[in-house]
């Protein structure tokens, strides 16, 4: 008689550590640079849940590796995962790295790259709008924009245009995909707030002089092409010298009233801004990505995708995109 009994011991293993493999917890236990992680998700039963619940679908999480953690805990003066931050700020902080679908490496190295919603939908930092996903992350091996001309490293944007490269892909679990992020995302933070952190002073200038600082902020789902410090050191530094309501027509000409991330940016396409029907074009030429308006001109994207509360940024080398506001700067100014 035949002794299936090894045959059958072999095909119980097998099927063990097929549903092993099913729990969160179980799928980042193989690695042993995600210790930290573990720990945390120990004491946030909610987060386990959302991460093995199907009820939700698929999702694909962005696992924060022992070195992310450690970075994060000096830079914020915490000693331990235990200190600080608190629990309510660790879910918020997780749900973020966590992908609403199902992204195999395969998926986020294309150019271009690729928008994905979170499960972050916390207020304090998403206001997109009435029946919008969670707030988004840019995943890309072409830069910031998607637009390199050479793949690079697989990287992750989140707020204030902060990134996390992905070191360890495809870890499979029952609901999707890990990767291994090797830095913690940044949490989204107001439009305002965002140029703060980048060095946009005349820009933040130019906003509080047209009193429109509070409506960026404030308005659900916008894309905003803000312009560097060097971009209005060039033209004459027009913030302290317009009016109110010319400032007004030009930001407002740098606005979308929608959240417009760059795979949503279809060259040649026009888009109504929200400065009184006036339109822009985006353009995509040798590797990089630009804007253009009504009057010519044209400004390159120097800086993609850096997610704000309500929508997205993208930073822009210069500031006119109509001929009107850079005329009318130029002959109040004496010709520039």
């Amino acid at each position: 008689m035949k002794n299936y009994l090894p045959s059958l011991l072999l095909l119980l293993v097998s099927a063990v550590g097929v549903r092993a493999q099913d729990k969160i917890a179980d799928a980042v236990a193989g690695d042993g640079k995600l210790s930290t992680l573990r720990s945390i998700l120990t004491s946030n039963p909610a987060l386990v849940q959302l991460l093995d619940d199907r009820s939700y679908g698929q999702r694909t999480f962005l696992a924060p590796s022992d070195t992310a953690f450690a970075k994060y805990f000096a830079n914020t003066n915490n000693t331990s995962a235990g200190s600080n931050p608190s629990q309510t700020q660790m879910e918020a902080m997780l749900s973020y790295h966590i992908m609403n679908g199902s992204f195999p490496a395969s998926n986020l190295t294309s150019p271009g790259g690729v928008a994905a919603a979170t499960f972050l939908q916390d207020s304090q930092y998403t206001n997109l709008g009435s029946g919008a996903a969670g707030n988004m992350v840019f995943a890309s091996r072409y830069g910031n924009s998607g637009e390199a001309g050479a793949a690079g490293k697989l990287e992750v944007f989140g707020g204030v245009g902060d990134s996390a490269p992905i070191v360890r892909t495809d870890i499979k679990f029952g609901n999707g995909f890990v990767h291994v992020v090797d830095d913690l995302l940044s949490l989204p933070q107001t439009c305002t707030s965002s140029m703060g952190r980048l060095s946009l002073t005349s820009l933040l200038q130019a906003l509080d002089r047209a009193s429109l600082a509070q409506k960026l902020d404030t308005t659900p789902g916008v894309t905003c092409f803000a312009p560097t410090q060097e971009a209005f050191t060039a033209l004459g530094n027009p913030e302290g010298k317009l009016s109110q309501g010319e400032l007004s027509d030009a930001l407002m000409l740098h606005t979308l009233g929608k959240a417009a991330y760059s795979p949503d940016l279809k060259p040649g396409t026009w888009y109504p801004t929200l400065a009184n029907g006036q339109n822009i074009k985006v353009l995509r030429e040798g590797g990089s990505l630009y804007v253009t308006g009504d009057g010519g001109g044209k400004a390159k994207v120097v800086r993609g995708n850096v997610i704000v509360k309500n929508g997205v940024m993208h930073v822009i080398d210069q500031v006119c995109l109509l001929f009107f506001f850079c005329s009318g700067f130029f002959v109040e100014d004496g010709g520039g």
